[in-house]
């Protein structure tokens, strides 16, 4: 599941981002900087605890361009599912302050980076924990259309309705 999951966000999302010419969310791992460009921008936020995504969206406001190099990290993968859920929660929640501290003033965002940039990047960052939320409901509806429904077992089924 890990390596699936890093894969596309390494091989597919954060390429794809770039591009789009959208704010990229940096990856957590294997960033590197120009150091007096990370200061100038304030560095991590201690606070944060996806301070990747909000230096990315950082970055952009002041006029950066995030870049892709196509290396290989190696980095332990969480070994069990607590952990793996845990940090994912961690993620979603970290995606949602980061979220919230980017749009405490949404028009001087939209006017620094315009619409695309801004629209990508809160597609992606307000969008990843709507999406949590969303998708078990999706899948119990899903489900139930695969049951009771009139979908592919539906008349398997009949004897539901």
């Amino acid at each position: 599941m890990f390596t699936l999951e890093y894969s596309y966000w390494f091989d597919c999302l954060i390429p794809g981002l770039y591009k789009l010419g959208l704010p990229i969310p940096l990856g957590g791992t294997s960033n590197h900087f120009d150091v007096q460009k990370l200061k100038q921008i304030g560095g991590w936020d201690p606070f944060n605890v996806t301070e990747d995504a909000d230096l990315g969206m950082r970055a952009s406001m002041e006029g950066y361009k995030v870049g892709v190099i196509y290396s290989t990290t190696y980095e332990e993968a969480n070994s069990k599912l607590g952990n793996w859920l845990r940090q994912r929660s961690r993620w979603v929640n970290g995606y949602m302050q980061t979220f919230l501290v980017h749009n405490r003033h949404p028009l001087k965002a939209l006017r620094i980076i315009g619409f695309k940039q801004w629209f990508g990047y809160n597609l992606l960052i307000g969008g990843t924990p709507v999406n949590f939320l969303v998708n078990p409901i999706m899948w119990v509806l899903f489900i139930y259309w695969l049951l009771a429904a009139e979908g592919v077992l539906g008349a398997s089924f009949s004897f539901v309705k």
